[in-house]
């Protein structure tokens, strides 16, 4: 039995398509010659193509709709008890389109893991297997917590093709709904999710294609799970149209299949949405909106292209009554026959059913006096004696030209289809891509000219608001973002952070109170901040991070339940602790970050394996390791950090391209070696070298990346300190040179980010130490000037920062030991003496003027401690070598 695990998988993956791309006869030496070296890889993709090969031949048998389920009995039966890869198969669990799944325990018992394993069915075709393989391309792509991940994938001895999803124990969606007799209101909250579900794989330019109610599971905790992505494709791929359809197969489940999945169109996302609207219908109202058992293909394509369905109000059922009005309307819109009417996507859906939970107006119906009338009074009935003062303002908004209307339909439809299709299905497809800074660039200079053109719209036309303000957070990521990878432009970021900012509090002031606005307010001053901070700003970060926790504080008491308020709120406090660690006010900033630690473990608990749950908590092992580190307890920092950094080595495994994962992992060596380098400085060394050939990897593949870079920079940085505290430092400069080479690339781009240029001044000290211990007194004087002459640049921003006045107070003593080192050379020239001891008093001088400062108003922390003696000792032995000479003068 041969087994691929999951990294192995990958590579088995990359070389098979590139195999499989060169003519047949060209296959077998290409795989030869690319796994020369590695015969387990060669092996693995040999045998897959022999089993592509066998496929090919066998002929396809075609369907009208979906793929002919096997037969089953003996033959799948058999498998029972076997072992594939990893599982041992227990139970027969069904059978899909083209594969048998099986209940599989791993076979090391002490994990007690179970998980779903589908294989190829015996008699697979050439489009069974082209679809499996997909499947397995895009289940590894997707991380969500209400979408079932990929545990596992290899092949059998035989040749079959398997992959292990995790095991979801539960119900499917209907019959949990009834099992449970969920009300409206939980019935649609649940649905919400799922909609947040596939809205994660749009996102990742993945459409589903066959979203039915089996296969929507709520697992025992109540949580919604999306699974069976057997005939999901990706928008983009070569060929996007199913190569089912260019025979005129139709690879779909008819119930819940949309309009153009009939006339065998190009997948969409906006098809996803219909399959979303028939699955709700049959929530609310127990019925599918159109009848077809027993047609034949014709009969139903023409009857869901064709035939519009009935109000769900209008079947008979516990829920008939409270659907008539707004739920009609929403259920019709997302079933709309032309996918230009439906809601723009399956996000947009959830949030109108939330709209409606919170009896505000939906975006569905037409903003008619009447009906936002009806809406306010439904809200408060105990103020409806202002209603006449609401119709006044209303009236107002609502005298318009059809002129107008259209020219504004127009410029919506517009900012729409940039956010949806340029900020946000292709920025989230590339924000964890490495190599992608050039697409980058044409997407910020492409939105940049665009949105502007629609500011101005948008203070006229409310409807403009949130969706324009969703864009300029995106392009503030984009441009300068310090969480992922961006332009490196922070002034950009800012700027479109604070734009998106206050059009979020228009939109607010359109509908005050309303929770789905106040979130948003709520995170896009977070972002706002933490840009903010990078640029120095400490004191404003903490301002806005403490206002929109509080706004977040407040909407999660009333949605308790709401999975991402929760984590919102654990982040925003995690940030603000952050800032204030970095502004010395390490006591609450550190209890700050603890507490949102501490939720965020409870929801990783609830949703175990979720990729960006444990990327969140490595950043904030980050930011907690950095108030240690300010407390000198290094001891604690290695604690911390150490059980953080093997889990991300693990999924580091199986998402070996993943661009934050590795600035995670990156950032918690250089975290971790700083901690050893007090207490063990072997493994120090020995991780910082780790960490470089982690970041030079990833600079050959995105050289031009500012975040690429500045990780390069930090690592480089950090091992020639690590060789200068060992006593090397003549191989401590050219590690030091290569960081501050970057480090100084960075900052010439970009002065206003702090970090770069903090990190350029210590590198610049750290190569003047070297420079003094190897008696290249000239040299060290000049870096230590250069690095003294960078933090004043700082300070200039940002004059009131403790660590910034800190700092520039170790680069004034830092100035005065190159100085001092000079004087108390035997080969300085006895002229020079005098000049070096003066210079050298003045520099340790204002070193201690700078730290007295800080000690007196309470912010010395123990970081800056022995920089302080330093300089008063510096001083001393200055006062005492003039002294000297004035007596002998």
């Amino acid at each position: 039995m041969t087994n691929v695990p999951a990294p192995a998988w990958e590579q088995v993956k990359a070389l098979l398509d590139e195999a499989l791309e060169r003519p047949e006869a060209e296959r077998a030496a290409f795989v030869a010659r690319r796994a020369a070296g590695d015969g387990a890889l060669r092996a693995e993709v040999e045998s897959l193509l022999a089993a592509w090969d066998r496929a090919e031949s066998s002929g396809a048998i075609t369907a009208a709709f979906d793929l002919p389920a096997p037969s089953g009995g003996e033959q799948d039966t058999a498998r029972i008890g076997q072992v594939v890869g990893s599982w041992r198969l227990e139970a027969l669990v069904g059978h899909g389109g083209m594969g048998v799944v099986y209940r599989g325990e791993h076979t090391d018992a002490r994990l007690g893991q179970r998980a779903a394993v589908k294989l190829l069915r015996r008699d697979y075709r050439p489009e069974d297997l082209r679809r499996f393989r997909d499947e397995q391309r895009i289940l590894a792509r997707l991380e969500h917590p209400h979408i079932a991940r990929m545990l596992d994938a290899g092949i059998t001895e035989d040749g079959t093709p398997y992959l292990a999803m995790e095991y979801v124990e539960g119900e499917p969606l209907l019959e949990h709904c009834r099992s449970h007799r969920l009300d409206l209101h939980a019935r649609l909250e649940l649905f919400e999710a799922i909609c947040m579900a596939v809205q994660a794989a749009h996102r990742s330019l993945i459409v589903h294609r066959d979203l039915k109610p089996s296969n929507l599971f709520v697992d025992a905790s109540g949580a919604p799970r999306l699974l069976d992505f057997g005939i999901a494709k990706r928008l983009g791929d070569t060929g996007e149209v199913e190569d089912a359809t260019r025979t005129g197969q139709h690879v779909l489940t008819p119930e819940y299949a949309s309009p153009e999945q009939f006339r065998a169109e190009p997948p969409s996302t906006l098809s996803d949405v219909y399959s979303l609207g028939v699955v709700l219908h049959e929530l609310l109202t127990g019925e599918r909106p159109h009848r077809l058992a027993g047609l034949t293909a014709g009969q139903a394509e023409r009857i869901v292209c064709t035939e519009e369905p009935r109000k769900p109000s209008s079947y008979a059922g516990p829920f008939a009554r409270s659907l008539a009005g707004d739920l009609d309307l929403v259920v019709l819109t997302a079933l709309a026959k032309e996918p230009s009417r439906r809601y723009a996507s399956a996000a947009d859906l959830a949030d109108e059913l939330r709209r409606f939970r919170a009896g505000l107006p939906i975006q569905a119906r037409p903003d008619t006096i009447g009906y936002r009338a009806r809406k306010f009074a439904g809200r408060n009935r105990g103020v409806l004696a202002t209603l006449a003062l609401v119709l006044l303002a209303l009236v107002a908004g609502v005298v318009s030209t059809a002129r107008q209307a259209q020219q504004t339909k127009r410029r919506f439809e517009q900012v729409r289809a940039l956010a949806n299709t340029l900020l946000f299905d292709i920025q989230s497809e590339i924000r964890d891509q490495p190599g992608m800074t050039p697409l980058r660039e044409r997407i910020v200079n492409r939105a940049t000219a665009h949105l502007a053109g629609l500011a101005e719209d948008a203070k006229r036309d409310p409807a403009l608001r949130g969706e324009l303000a969703a864009a300029y957070e995106q392009l503030g990521e984009l441009q300068g973002d310090p969480s992922f990878a961006s332009l490196g432009d922070l002034p950009g970021a800012i700027a479109s952070y604070r734009q998106a900012r206050v059009l979020r509090q228009q939109a607010l002031a359109d509908a005050p109170g309303d929770p789905v606005r106040l979130h948003a307010l709520a995170r896009v001053t977070a972002r706002l901040a933490t840009a903010l901070s990078w640029g120095g700003d400490n004191a404003a970060a903490v301002t806005l991070a403490s206002g929109a926790l509080d706004t977040l504080t407040l909407l999660r008491r009333g949605q308790p339940a709401d999975s991402a308020l929760v984590v919102d709120e654990a982040c925003v406090r995690i940030e603000r602790g952050w800032f204030r660690i970095w502004a010395s006010d390490l006591e609450p900033g550190t209890a700050d970050v603890r507490a949102g630690i501490a939720v965020l473990d409870s929801m990783r608990a609830r949703h175990s394996g979720n990729l960006d749950l444990a990327l969140a908590r490595a950043e904030a092992t980050i930011d907690l390791t950095d108030g240690l580190k300010f407390a000198n307890r290094y001891t604690d920092m290695a604690r911390e950090i150490e059980p953080v950094i093997a889990e991300l080595d693990t999924l580091a495994l199986t998402h070996p391209a993943h661009v934050r994962l590795r600035r995670r992992q990156l950032g918690l060596m250089r975290q971790l070696g700083e901690a050893y380098e007090v207490f063990a400085p072997g493994k120090a060394e020995a991780i910082y070298r780790r960490a470089v050939a982690v970041a030079e990897q990833q600079y050959v593949v995105d050289a031009s990346n500012f975040s690429t870079r500045r990780n390069l920079a930090s690592c480089w940085n950090h091992l020639g300190g690590v060789l200068l505290d060992g006593g090397r430092p003549a191989e401590a400069i050219p590690a030091l040179r290569r960081a501050s080479a970057e480090q100084r690339w960075l900052f010439e781009r970009d002065a206003s980010n702090h970090s770069d240029g903090s990190n350029l001044s210590t590198s610049l000290m750290w190569e003047s130490q070297c420079l003094t211990r190897l008696g290249r007194h000239e040299e060290a004087i000049s870096r230590s000037l250069e690095a003294l002459a960078v933090r004043e640049s700082l300070l200039t921003r940002s004059a009131g920062d403790a660590a910034n006045i800190g700092n520039l107070g170790s680069a004034a003593g830092a100035v005065g030991l190159a100085y001092l080192a000079e004087a108390r050379d035997s080969r300085t020239p006895p002229a020079r003496r005098p000049e070096c001891w003066r210079a050298a008093r003045t520099y340790f001088v204002r070193g201690a003027e700078v730290f007295e400062r800080l000690k007196g108003g309470g912010a010395l922390m123990d970081f800056w401690q022995q920089d302080h003696v330093r300089c008063l000792q510096g001083m001393a032995a200055c006062d005492s070598a003039l002294g000297t000479s004035r007596t002998r003068r």
